[in-house]
């Protein structure tokens, strides 16, 4: 048997058929969030630090997350998997798409710890910066997560 006569009397996707999810247009919705906060955070980093070079960011987006740019990031990620849920034609397929956004997500949240070292270097020494450590999570709103210290290790 070829690997087309495999295919024969099945479709390939959903999309294939014809139907159209709603992961698709949710999924991109997603994306464009992501992409949305991902940019205002890092614009507006770029303005305070060019106006405050000696002080850490904590206006803005800055001020419901610490790190504001890596969770637009994650969400556009997962936006991208979101909306390929129609496109996946096997399980194969759904779990290496999975395995790719976990690992993307585990890069992100290194990349958060990497930085709130290099921070706690840097501005560890200021009160507000302590004050604003233990008022601001550092990756999700709303998710009393104000530390990723003890996670570095898993990442090293």
């Amino acid at each position: 048997m070829t690997r087309s006569s495999a295919w024969q009397g099945r479709p390939l996707s959903l999309q294939a058929t014809g139907v159209w999810p709603v992961s698709a247009p949710l999924g991109v919705m997603v994306m464009i969030v992501g992409l949305g906060v991902e940019s205002a955070a890092d614009w507006q980093k770029y303005r305070y630090k060019a106006e405050h070079p000696a002080h850490f960011c904590d206006t803005g987006l800055y001020r419901t997350v610490r790190c504001p740019n890596y969770l637009g990031e994650m969400l556009f990620w997962f936006g991208v998997w979101f909306a390929g849920l129609s496109a996946y034609t096997t399980t194969a397929a759904l779990v290496l798409a999975t395995l790719g956004l976990l690992y993307i997500e585990a890069l992100m949240t290194a990349a958060a710890a990497g930085l709130e070292k290099k921070q706690d270097e840097r501005y560890g020494d200021q009160d507000d910066y302590r004050d604003y450590v233990r008022s601001v999570p550092i990756l999700f709103p709303f998710v009393p997560l104000f530390t990723l210290r003890k996670l570095r290790t898993a990442f090293r």
